[in-house]
């Protein structure tokens, strides 16, 4: 083989080794950052919450950066009593994960948005996005994920049954979402659903 082709192929394969390498250590980095800021700084500052979450957005380096950086921001709009930028920031996520066909977020992205919707009292907006996440959740591959999503969205059922005073029917619901849940591995996300 000639030894500028072979020179050449060696080169490639080690700048995609170091691209996927630096891939893995930015979804690492973001990651655990995310997590901190998840678990850790919103009940310590969130002031400084949101400041990280938004640097975490304006540096985003994927697509699925960006989502969870848009989500963590929303989830600390609503903590901060400021839904309707919590439901901004949650539907520029959906539009992503929508373009880009993630289920699972998608099935995550609706509940919230039915969650906000239902609470602030725009419940047929609401009821929408629980039709939207129980499609997105029928089309996650994952096994698991997918009985968490399902078992969310019938949770979720639970509370509009119990806002249209269906005591009986929100009692099924829950009892379906448990179904769901009861199938989920064994770790502390199981015990806390």
């Amino acid at each position: 083989m000639n030894k500028k082709i072979l020179l050449f192929i060696l080169s490639t394969l080690l700048i995609f080794s170091v691209s996927a390498q630096n891939e893995e250590d930015n979804n690492k980095k973001f990651d655990s950052i995310y997590f901190y800021v998840a678990t850790t700084l919103i009940a310590k500052d969130i002031n400084k919450a949101f400041e990280v979450s938004d640097s975490l957005y304006r540096t985003s380096a994927s697509n699925l950066h960006t989502i969870k950086s848009l989500m963590l921001l929303s989830s600390l709009y609503q903590q901060t009593g400021k839904p309707d930028q919590a439901i901004i920031k949650a539907s520029e996520a959906e539009k992503i994960a929508e373009k880009i066909k993630l289920y699972e977020w998608q099935a995550r992205i609706s509940g919230f948005l039915s969650t906000q919707y239902r609470n602030i009292g725009i419940i047929e907006t609401g009821k929408i996005y629980l039709d939207k996440g129980l499609k997105a959740s029928k089309n996650i591959t994952n096994e698991p994920q997918k009985n968490l999503y399902s078992g969310m969205v019938n949770q979720e059922v639970a509370y509009y049954h119990l806002w249209e005073k269906e005591p009986d029917k929100a009692l099924k619901s829950a009892k379906l979402a448990d179904e769901y849940f009861q199938k989920l591995p064994e770790n502390p996300q199981k015990d806390y659903f």
